[in-house]
């Protein structure tokens, strides 16, 4: 039952993740989408190499970033700012990290880069709250929650990454949800 709750919960992730990347102007950024991509890939090698054989939240996300990136090829839109440095910066250390360190390791840093990548994210909400998107943080802050309840083990690959995006996506979505009120 615990496999079946995690692999439907990593479906909704991946189909808000794609509803929301092709729906939300301000997200359709190509270079940000491919890093994302890029960082829950490392995320979820390090988590599968690190013993993890349920990382089915990750992979959600990273297919989802994945199918945001190929549509915005196809659309031909680019652009690159400050997120996209931060998130290329963050990217390229969670990358060497797995190299030089181990999957573990690679999971703390890929974790991290996120949340650092995230900054800005949380900080444009936090002064402009995206309403129309309630819907989206909200649900990836369900999704990682019930991932985090579900997990096999108190593990870093177990649930370092849920931890960190149900807080994440939590603050967003409170502070969104209560611009609502």
């Amino acid at each position: 039952m615990r496999k079946i709750v995690e692999v439907l919960t990593a479906v909704v992730a991946f189909a808000v993740t794609v509803a929301f990347g092709l729906t939300q102007v301000s997200c359709g950024i190509l270079a940000t989408w491919v890093m994302w991509t890029l960082l829950d890939g490392v995320i979820f090698i390090g988590m599968v190499r690190a013993g993890n054989k349920d990382a089915f939240l990750i992979a959600g996300y990273a297919l989802g970033a994945a199918i945001v990136s190929i549509t915005l090829l196809s659309k031909g839109v680019w652009h690159w700012g400050t997120t996209e440095a931060i998130c290329a910066a963050s990217c390229g250390f969670a990358i060497v990290a797995y190299w030089r360190s181990g999957p573990k390791e690679a999971v703390m840093f890929a974790v991290a880069g996120m949340l650092f990548a995230g900054w800005p994210t949380l900080f444009d909400a936090w002064l402009t709250p995206p309403i129309a998107s309630w819907w989206y943080w909200t649900t990836v802050t369900i999704c990682s929650a019930v991932t985090i309840a579900t997990a096999k083990s108190w593990a870093i690959e177990n649930r370092l990454f849920p931890l960190a995006s149900t807080i994440f996506n939590g603050l967003i979505a409170g502070r969104v949800l209560s611009a609502m009120m």
